[in-house]
């Protein structure tokens, strides 16, 4: 038996699925709530993406200064300003193995380069360590697919301490600070900060 015309045209309907006024009120609302949660998303999003980019330089650090103890060489820890889409800013590191001369130096490392919204501060009251007024390495280097770059940074010692200018009163000049590129404010409301104690090597980190 045919079922009634009303049940039919019905059941047509319930095939047909969403309507395209129906589909774009769902789109809206989704677009809603994406502008709604986005801001309080992007925040720790932001805060976790530092934490991780500061901890692989803490791990090259540790690299570097345990190389150094092992091999009985010095160590040469670079920080790079590298250009990236038309923008210079100190974004990456390398490990440089000194010879016994203590003058000729090896890469022991390929470059880590931090992700693009991160960057070190070049302000000398957040990063003295590498923008102080003694920095015991600096010069220019030429690096593959980024041409000549400049560096600067310092060297751990084979006794593990480094050949870093002792804080003077404990004022702290042996730290520098990460923060998204983007952030203002000194410090920014975002930042990791590592220090190396020029003394004993010792690398430690903060993150508010």
């Amino acid at each position: 038996m045919n079922a009634p015309l009303s049940l039919r045209i019905s059941l047509d309907k319930a095939r047909a699925g969403f309507t395209l006024v129906e589909l774009l009120a769902v789109i809206g609302l989704i677009l809603v709530l994406m502008t709604m949660v986005l801001p309080n998303v992007a925040g720790p999003l932001a805060g976790v993406s530092l934490r991780s980019s500061g901890q692989r330089f803490v791990d090259q650090l540790l690299l570097a200064r345990q190389t150094a103890i092992t091999n009985n060489r010095e160590v040469e820890v670079r920080f790079y300003e590298i250009d990236f889409q038309g923008e210079k800013a100190y974004r990456s590191m390398q490990l440089w193995k000194v010879d016994a001369t203590g003058a000729a130096t090896k890469a022991i490392t390929n470059l880590i380069h931090l992700p693009e919204n991160v960057i070190i501060n070049t302000e000398a009251t957040l990063s003295p360590l590498i923008f102080g007024g003694d920095i015991p390495v600096s010069g220019t280097s030429t690096l593959r697919s980024h041409g000549t770059c400049e560096y600067r940074g310092f060297r751990f010692r084979a006794t593990g301490e480094t050949d870093l200018s002792s804080p003077v009163n404990g004022s702290g000049t042996d730290f520098l600070t990460l923060q998204n590129r983007n952030d203002a404010g000194s410090p920014p409301e975002n930042f990791f900060a590592i220090r190396v104690n020029p003394l004993t090597g010792r690398v430690t980190s903060f993150q508010p």
